[in-house]
């Protein structure tokens, strides 16, 4: 699991004093997943929390569930001593698997998911995980259960097209949907999603629609191929609003730590978030405790 482990560059920023008295309510647990689990671990807030009685093996657990075990194992593991044999095994094969997946899988999605979208003129806008990944400090820190795509609603059918010839299977399922699921013999148990929508219309909860996304995206390069993102304002609120949808509700840290990153990376290659844009995107799709939320977190 090496290459989940703090490099020195990202080490020499890791221990800057602790922001104040632990935060997550006193409980040096909760405090401990927020000092770890950013795209750079805090250190010292990790060893503050570790000393005020944090439960590792509870962490570890949390952590797995998060989806955030290899973000944490880059802080706690100098500790792993401290963890029981069973949840110690139970961090290291899922930071082992989400390693594995990173490094097998993201180079096939470019191949033969991206690829052929923008050969046939038909590039995609990816959210979410394929989007992320090359943000975090490394992909094995971003896990990800499928792709998200978007398309002009012209070119939806086109671009599904495309892909059953490239061997793309639609799964069929049973009652109301929002997107067209697509699986690939080469790539079990990975899904890719081309949305229609963002919800359907009983479960939206915002005034966010999938043809706002696809007016706000910009050209980008993913996995060495041409396809399209959000801007960093617009990615912000489908973050937050994945995040706060009715059957979610902040379930996973992992979104909040997708949050930090977009922050972080708007500041280092760009002139960073436009927070006065935000504010009228977030108030336009009436989001604002999403947002609010999110953000808390991503400060955290």
């Amino acid at each position: 699991m090496s290459s989940n482990r703090l490099t020195d560059a990202e080490r020499s920023g890791a221990h800057a004093p602790p922001h104040g008295a632990l935060d997550a309510g006193g409980d040096p647990t909760a405090a401990l997943l927020w000092a770890a689990c950013g795209p750079v671990p805090n250190l010292a807030l990790c060893d503050a929390a570790v000393e005020a009685g944090a439960d590792l093996d509870r962490a570890a657990t949390l952590a797995v569930g998060q989806r955030v075990s290899a973000l944490l194992w880059r802080a706690i593991e100098p500790r792993r001593a401290d963890l029981s044999v069973d949840v110690l095994d139970a961090l290291a094969r899922d930071v082992k698997r989400v390693e594995a997946r990173a490094a097998m899988l993201l180079p096939q999605l470019g191949e033969r998911l991206l690829a052929p979208l923008a050969e046939a003129g038909t590039p995609p806008l990816v959210v979410k995980g394929v989007a992320l990944a090359d943000r975090y400090p490394r992909r094995a820190l971003r896990p990800m259960d499928d792709a998200d795509l978007f398309f002009a609603p012209s070119e939806a059918a086109a671009a599904v097209a495309v892909l059953r010839r490239h061997d793309w299977h639609e799964l069929h399922r049973e009652g109301a949907h929002y997107e067209t699921v697509l699986v690939h013999p080469d790539l079990p148990g990975f899904p890719v999603e081309v949305h229609a929508e963002l919800d359907t219309p009983d479960e939206q909860a915002f005034r966010l629609r999938a043809a706002d996304l696809w007016a706000a995206r910009r050209r980008a390069t993913l996995l060495e191929v041409e396809a399209f993102t959000l801007p960093p304002e617009m990615e912000l609120l489908a973050i937050a609003t994945h995040a706060a949808k009715p059957f979610h509700i902040f379930d996973r840290l992992l979104w909040s730590v997708d949050v930090a990153v977009v922050i972080e990376d708007a500041a280092t290659d760009g002139p960073g978030v436009d927070w006065r844009w935000l504010q009228v995107l977030t108030e336009r799709a009436r989001a604002q405790t999403a947002v609010a939320v999110a953000l808390t977190h991503a400060m955290r």
